[in-house]
């Protein structure tokens, strides 16, 4: 008995100490936000789970994106998710699953999200999420969390926007199932070929995390992007592959300690 308690002690142990590394080197948000430094929190195509949910769309048909991403080259640290999103006149509405873990840890998050647009320039939206842990040899945990976020398109070349991500949620850092984050970022089109974007987020027992990315099209199918962030120093840096009806998304960020994170995003619309 003496024995098992200590192994789930060190399991515990680690598992924490794995959830840690991923919140310093995101990967939920697939393969473009990764290569971009995670500051694209207002042009997501797709509802991703940290994502902005008012984050707009120019999609008027049904769409589906998978996403696979290993932390630190590390099997216990993958994700994986899939999203469906459905335009239903001017609401935008989507459904995410994911897992993250392995098993002796396993999070199983589910989200409903949906923005709308409050006038012709500016769009609101909310995500309800539900997250189940679950750890080897121990009772799971659940919580439900409410985010909302807006975005508002200053002139043809800015678009600003915010989220607070999981309204309520505990603010001690001891409670990591669902984080409370504030976010705040900027898209500049430079130029019809170049995207800048920028964002701040501040999560609940963390510094704040200063984010940068550029993203140049190069030919129409393909782009490349890259990105930087200060919570942990890092960089980052990708491509998209755009072939209808899919896309391809590939985006590496390298942390100076503890080495790089991949995520890969496969879409459909």
């Amino acid at each position: 008995m003496f024995m098992a308690l200590i192994t789930g002690l060190a399991a515990i142990s680690f598992t924490a100490t794995a959830v840690a590394m991923l919140s310093a080197q995101s990967i939920d948000m697939g393969g473009r936000g990764l290569a971009l430094g995670n500051a694209a929190i207002i042009v997501g195509r797709f509802p991703f789970e940290s994502a902005n949910p008012a984050a707009r769309s120019a999609s008027k048909s049904i769409g589906a994106v998978f996403s696979f991403g290993q932390a630190h080259g590390l099997k216990e640290l993958r994700y994986r998710s899939l999203v469906v999103a459905v335009p239903i006149r001017a609401v935008y509405t989507g459904v995410t699953l994911e897992t993250f873990g392995f098993d002796a840890y396993r999070r199983t998050t589910g989200s409903l999200v949906a923005s709308v647009p409050v006038v012709p320039n500016a769009r609101i939206g909310a995500r309800i999420t539900a997250r189940n842990v679950t750890f080897a040899g121990y009772d799971g945990r659940s919580v439900v969390g409410i985010s909302a976020g807006w975005v508002a398109t200053v002139s043809d070349h800015v678009v600003i926007g915010g989220a607070w991500r999981h309204i309520g949620s505990a603010m001690a850092a001891a409670d990591r199932l669902l984080p409370q984050e504030l976010m705040f970022g900027f898209e500049v089109v430079a130029s019809p070929e170049v995207r800048l974007l920028g964002a701040i987020s501040g999560e609940s027992g963390s510094d704040a995390d200063l984010r940068a990315g550029v993203e140049i099209d190069l030919t129409g199918a393909v782009a490349v992007r890259a990105g930087s962030g200060t919570s942990p120093d890092r960089i980052s840096f990708g491509f998209g592959l755009t072939i209808d009806p899919g896309s391809l998304d590939v985006g590496v960020s390298l942390h100076p300690i503890l080495g790089p994170s991949a995520a890969l995003s496969l879409s459909l619309e």
